[in-house]
């Protein structure tokens, strides 16, 4: 639109002159410099052209005044009109640049190697691994099951969350770079009011996100997994059998409001598909978890513990285990145990379409939480809507609780 705009501001000042010579009076000069200034900005489609006619309205406005020839109005007019298009393509140049260092800093990646154990994982075997269900397995009695909550999750990454630490939300961000990465040089500097006037520029403020300090995990304060809750008369894990129903819609606020956490839509960036995404940061924690039991006075609960069960990686589920809550960008050298008696059977039950598993005592929680896959993840992930991904296994204690040991332990 350059080669448009041109000739728009060289058909004006021509038009301009031609009158001033036939009428010698620059009230009409005015006027046609007037309706180039409306053509320019209020239209938003040719700034440059906008910005040549209001400098081309002040020669006028001097010209008048001073009853100068046509001939010196035509030479003033010239050489604004070529100020105005230099001082545009300055910012024109300083923008694409600009773009380019963003383009740099956020390039399109694969993500095909960071994600090719799920290759490997879907060549093994099908069936039961280790006495447990395939990973996958279970997928439509999720589905059918909880299938309005599941949407209800989708949604609240769809629309996005607020960003952790005040950054651009995940819309705006994914926006962005779209547009910086789809849009060529070329076609920028061929855009309409030559790229100046575009309303949604991929400006840095737009990508960059806070860079999130790890969240440490709280001391092991608490009953060692490998031995958990068991039922006296039977030495059985209860499992839920014995557990407080009342807890569970307050415990799938909390696993709901992690999970949410956890994937940090914001970082999904730019994802056209699985070998095209730019500006992804890894999913990770901004914050442990919490909740508030909602009878009056009730007791306010926070993780103590929070791991990550891996089912894909490896040739049997393990728990990741680490100093700071699950960030994946740590995770790819950690340590890892083998489930214990709770997370067994939860974890087979999660397979099973269940999505949330716990078991509870006055002083504690046991909660195993699933993480299946999203619409928003499948664009990434070889799996479909609802497929078991992995899973988190909390540990919760009674804030108090936890305070009180800490305070004990600083003395």
């Amino acid at each position: 639109m350059l080669v448009a705009s041109l000739l728009l501001t060289v058909a004006m000042i021509g038009i301009a002159y031609g009158l001033l010579r036939t009428s010698g009076g620059y009230s009409k000069v005015m006027m046609v410099c007037g309706l180039g200034i409306l053509a320019g900005w209020p239209c938003l489609m040719f700034p440059a052209h906008g910005l040549s006619s209001l400098l081309c309205l002040a020669v006028a406005i001097v010209c008048a005044i001073r009853k100068t020839a046509p001939v010196r109005f035509l030479v003033a007019s010239l050489a604004v009109t070529v100020v105005g298009y230099a001082f545009v393509t300055s910012m024109v140049l300083w923008s694409v640049v600009e773009d380019n260092r963003l383009r740099a800093e956020f390039p399109v990646e694969s993500m095909a190697t960071r994600l090719s154990y799920e290759d490997k994982a879907a060549a093994r075997q099908a069936g039961s691994v280790a006495g447990l269900a395939s990973p996958a397995s279970g997928t439509q009695t999720a589905l059918q099951m909880a299938d309005g909550e599941f949407t209800h999750l989708e949604e609240r990454v769809q629309w996005g969350e607020p960003a952790p630490g005040g950054g651009p939300g995940w819309r705006l961000r994914e926006s962005a770079l779209r547009r910086l990465h789809d849009n060529s040089v070329s076609d920028f500097i061929n855009s309409p009011g030559f790229g100046v006037s575009r309303d949604i520029r991929p400006r840095r403020g737009y990508i960059v996100l806070p860079e999130a300090a790890p969240v440490t995990q709280p001391p092991a304060e608490y009953e060692p997994p490998e031995r958990p809750p068991r039922d006296e008369a039977t030495d059985v894990v209860t499992n839920g059998r014995g557990a407080d129903k009342a807890l569970r819609p307050q415990l799938q606020d909390l696993h709901e409001n992690g999970l949410v956490d956890f994937v940090n839509a914001p970082g999904f960036g730019y994802v056209k598909d699985r070998d095209h995404v730019a500006g992804f940061q890894p999913h990770q924690f901004h914050e442990i978890p919490t909740y508030q039991s909602k009878e009056k006075a009730g007791t306010r609960w926070r993780a103590q513990r929070l791991e990550l069960v891996s089912l894909l990686k490896f040739d049997v589920p393990a728990v990741y285990l680490s100093e700071h809550l699950p960030r994946m960008d740590e995770l790819g050298g950690a340590k890892t145990r083998p489930l214990d008696d709770f997370e067994k059977p939860a974890l087979h039950a999660l397979q099973q379409g269940a999505d949330l598993e716990f078991d509870s005592i006055p002083t504690r929680v046991r909660m195993l939480g699933s993480i299946r896959c999203l619409q928003q993840c499948a664009k990434c992930h070889h799996a479909n809507r609802g497929d078991l991904l992995g899973a988190f296994s909390y540990v919760l204690k009674p804030v108090a609780q936890i305070e009180e040991s800490e305070t004990a332990g600083a003395h």
